[in-house]
């Protein structure tokens, strides 16, 4: 989960509210120690990922 957000370095700008929502991504996965949370934190990034491909016209990986 390294690559939570490549588009920063691809030069798109996120809005106020997507940064806020990497933001926290970032977080939950700094404090994950359980299975459950884990699985939530993936969750949390394919959502994240889906709209940022679905704004972008990026390919979701």
């Amino acid at each position: 989960m390294g690559d939570i957000i490549p588009y920063r370095e691809r030069g798109c700008k996120l809005t106020k509210q997507e940064l806020e929502e990497y933001y926290y991504i970032k977080q939950q996965i700094n404090q994950t120690k359980t299975c459950r949370e884990l699985f939530y934190c993936r969750r949390l990034v394919k959502e994240f990922k889906a709209k940022m491909a679905a704004r972008y016209g990026l390919d979701e990986k």
